[in-house]
C-alpha cells in the first residue's frame, strides 16, 4: 500500500503541475463558452416552441376538416384506381378473347381470303389493261356532249326535229 502510495505521489508530483494546467483551461474554456451554448440552446428552444406552434395552428379545426376532407378524396381516388385497374382486367381478357376470335377467323378463311386477293388481282389487272380505252371514249363522249349541247343552244328546234337555220357564212 505504501508502495502505491509513493507511486502515485510521484505521479503527482511531475505531471500533477501539467494536469492541474490542462484541466484549469479546460474549465475555463467550458466557462468561457457556456453563455454561448446556453443562448444556443435558447435560440433552438424557441425554434422548437416556434415549430410546435405552427404544427398546432396547421391542426386547427378548420384544417382538420380540411385534411380530413383531403384524406377522404385520397381514399375515394385510391378506390376508383381499384375500381378502374379491375375494369381494365376485365377488358383486357375480352380483348384477349376476341385477338383468339380473329385469328381463328382468319385461320378459318384463309383459303376464301386468298382466293378473294387472287380475284381483286385479276380485276385490278383488267382494269389498269382497259382504263386508257376508257378514258379516251369518254373525253370522245364529253366532246360529242359539248357539241350537241352548243348546237341544241343555237337551234333549240332540233331537238324536235326541225330543219336547221341557214348558215349565214354559206349565203355569202
Amino acid at each position: 500500500m505504501n508502495s502505491i502510495t509513493d507511486t502515485l505521489a510521484i505521479m503527482l508530483e511531475r505531471d500533477g503541475v501539467d494536469l492541474v494546467a490542462d484541466i484549469t483551461g479546460l474549465v475555463k474554456d467550458v466557462t468561457e463558452r457556456i453563455p454561448d451554448i446556453i443562448t444556443d440552446i435558447e435560440s433552438a428552444t424557441k425554434r422548437i416552441e416556434q415549430g410546435a406552434d405552427r404544427f398546432a395552428n396547421l391542426l386547427n379545426d378548420d384544417n382538420r376538416k380540411s385534411l380530413n376532407t383531403v384524406i377522404g378524396n385520397a381514399k375515394s381516388a385510391s378506390d376508383n384506381f381499384a375500381d378502374l385497374s379491375r375494369e381494365l382486367k376485365d377488358t383486357r381478357a375480352r380483348f384477349d378473347g376476341l385477338l383468339v376470335s380473329l385469328d381463328d377467323m382468319v385461320i378459318d378463311n384463309k383459303v376464301d381470303v386468298e382466293k378473294s386477293i387472287v380475284e381483286l388481282r385479276y380485276v385490278i389487272d383488267s382494269i389498269s389493261r382497259h382504263i386508257d380505252s376508257t378514258n379516251h371514249n369518254l373525253e370522245a363522249t364529253a366532246r360529242n356532249m359539248y357539241e350537241f349541247s352548243r348546237q341544241i343552244r343555237q337551234n333549240p328546234g332540233l331537238l324536235l326535229n326541225a330543219a336547221p337555220p341557214a348558215d349565214q357564212a354559206a349565203r355569202r
